[in-house]
């Protein structure tokens, strides 16, 4: 049995492929690049995610096929996630929005007095 796990990232997309033993059998990792904007606008274009998956995944699968491995399970990680709006086709609207995005900084600023209550309300839960 193994087991494909996708790790998403800022820069790259992996792919590895586990024995059952948690041994890495075979890594594939493709790079891209975020979009930087003027102002600390980050973003990403959601097609490079989806080829570097459909390449990594069309990879994987030759690479199983060709050793004899079942691939039993899948397995997808990611640091933080985004927001890709899509129309009803699936078609992405736009870039999504990365993690170091700052165009919401002045929405956080404004929010800032209410960090203590905030976190003394998580302590009560």
């Amino acid at each position: 049995m193994s087991i494909f796990v996708i790790d998403t990232g800022t820069s790259s997309m992996r792919g590895l492929l586990y024995t059952e033993a948690g041994k890495v059998e075979h890594t594939v990792q493709i790079g891209y690049e975020a979009v930087y904007i003027p102002g600390g606008l980050a973003e990403q274009n959601p097609t490079n995610w989806q080829n570097a998956l459909q390449d990594i995944g069309r990879e994987i699968a030759e690479y199983a096929a060709v050793k004899g491995r079942e691939i039993k399970a899948v397995a997808l990680t990611a640091q933080r996630s985004s927001i890709i709006p899509v129309n009803e086709d699936g078609t992405p609207l736009r870039n999504a929005i990365m993690w170091m995005d700052r165009r919401n900084g002045e929405l956080c600023d404004r929010q800032a007095e209410y960090n203590a209550v905030i976190a003394e309300k998580q302590e009560l839960a």
